[in-house]
């Protein structure tokens, strides 16, 4: 039940004995403020929380209860609503995150003109610890200065489990942690030094359908840029992707260098309900962050694609639902507000694909918006070479052919096999939308029965023939 009165005077803010309560959870707040220092002094307000559940709370802001446990605290106001001077203590006990226990997660944090000072950790048992000590700007300084920060991140999580919450598209987290590191210089001009480290990594993405494990890293901070020593991880067959490099992450200006290269050994990309991608890669990143120039090249080792499933994605009510641009679009005529800069407008890619005749394209009920008879069943393997290009301002394009190697269509209950050489040629707009050029061929009591698929992915045309 909640109990109790606000009242806003032309002096300040007074609360009156509000209470919300919920069983043995309480939250309490009660006492007064002045608007500031013109207006008569008041107590101040005092903010109490008993055992109150955290999972609820969890749940609305991240649509999951990953994160339980009790929260109690107390929160001192005082000062002026103008300039409020905050102290206060908190202890989440009795936690859990995603199922794994923790001793607590408890600190103070302190706030006076602008700034707040925190002593916050996380206790997982006697031999884990993570804590965030230091002085932390809440508003910018005065006159347009730099408002200046010093914090360090430091302990080790043997079970990174209790981590995972705040990752809310992994689940399954499980390895050990180690960071130690110093935020300081200002939150216009931040800079970091230290180490972080992580040892035997393992997590699931279930958007992707892929597991991964043994991810292991060592990361390095020199002011404004992150240095990778070492990042190497296994997907659940054990192969490898691999990177190093370095990012100029915390630059201030435009320009933040980046210098990565990423390689990658029969490596699970993708395992879902969409398909399966299985690559091998070689590819470097250089430039700048905002903008960086990508070339290489990409081997798929083992390909499948539900393309029935996907055309269910994209034929949406009123039709097909094409890719938007990648660049900016033009202001509008309503406002002179110029458009906010998007990532890779500026960049270059240069990448070669290559399928050895390894990708398998199938679909079951293909059905298109305008569509009174479905378009079939199919399962294809095809095999070719491809460019993924992109010239600076320009959108990416797909430039290429892929050719049938083997497969089966079938229609109205007849099954036609597809003749080799059949293509879907991508012609550097829409890489979604292919151009079909797809011949099935059967023999029905004597007679060659020929189904040709031509158009495009989104509008295709079938024709039947005879002979």
């Amino acid at each position: 039940g909640v109990t109790g009165r606000i009242r806003q005077t032309t002096g300040g803010l007074a609360i009156e004995d509000l209470r919300l309560v919920n069983g043995d959870q309480q939250l309490s707040i009660a006492g007064a403020l002045a608007n500031d220092e013109s207006s008569p002094a008041a107590d101040g307000i005092v903010v109490r929380a008993e055992r109150v559940s955290v999972g609820g709370l969890f749940k609305i802001l991240m649509g999951e209860e990953r994160v339980k446990g009790l929260l109690g605290g107390e929160a001192r106001i005082t000062g002026s609503l103008a300039d409020p001077l905050v102290t206060s203590r908190f202890d989440i006990g009795e936690g859990t995150a995603d199922g794994v226990p923790f001793r607590s997660f408890s600190g103070k944090a302190d706030y006076k003109s602008g700034q707040a000072v925190v002593d916050v950790a996380l206790e997982v048992d006697e031999s884990a610890r993570l804590s965030i000590v230091g002085t932390v700007p809440v508003a910018a300084a005065e006159g347009g200065g730099e408002t200046p920060l010093n914090v360090q991140v430091s302990g080790r999580i043997p079970n990174v489990a209790v981590l995972g919450p705040s990752l809310p598209w992994v689940r399954d987290l499980t390895g050990a942690a180690d960071v130690d590191v110093v935020l300081s210089g200002s939150i216009e001009k931040m800079l970091a030094t230290g180490t972080a480290a992580m040892q035997d990594i393992a997590f699931r993405v279930p958007e992707l359908g892929a597991k991964y494990k043994g991810l292991n890293a060592a990361l390095r901070f020199d002011e404004t840029v992150m240095v990778v020593d070492r990042f190497v991880i296994l997907d659940e067959d054990g192969n490898q992707l691999r990177m190093e490099g370095s990012l100029d992450v915390l630059a201030s200006g435009a320009s933040k260098a980046v210098n990565l290269r990423a390689r990658a050994d029969e490596f699970i990309l993708l395992r879902n309900e969409y398909g399966e991608l299985v690559v091998s890669a070689d590819l470097t990143a250089g430039g700048d962050l905002v903008t960086p120039n990508v070339l290489g090249t990409i081997r798929v080792e083992r390909g499948r694609v539900e393309v029935d499933r996907l055309l269910r994605e994209f034929v949406v009510a009123q039709g097909y639902i094409a890719i938007g641009p990648v660049g900016t679009p033009p202001p509008t005529k309503e406002t002179d507000v110029p458009p906010v800069p998007k990532m890779f407008v500026e960049s270059a890619v240069s990448i070669e694909l290559s399928l050895p005749d390894n990708v398998v394209v199938r679909g079951r009920g293909i059905q298109t918006e305008e569509g009174v008879i479905g378009l079939g069943d199919v399962n294809l393997t095809v095999g070719g070479r491809l460019s993924i290009r992109k010239t600076p301002g320009q959108e990416i394009a797909l430039f290429g052919e892929l050719a049938a190697v083997r497969g089966t269509y079938e229609f109205q209950g007849s099954r036609f096999d597809i003749a080799r050489g059949s293509l879907l040629r991508f012609r550097g707009d829409d890489m979604t939308n292919p151009t079909l050029d797809i011949i099935a061929e059967r023999e029905i009591a004597g007679v060659d029965v020929t189904v040709r698929i031509r158009g495009t992915a989104a509008e295709p045309i079938l024709t039947l023939a005879s002979q």
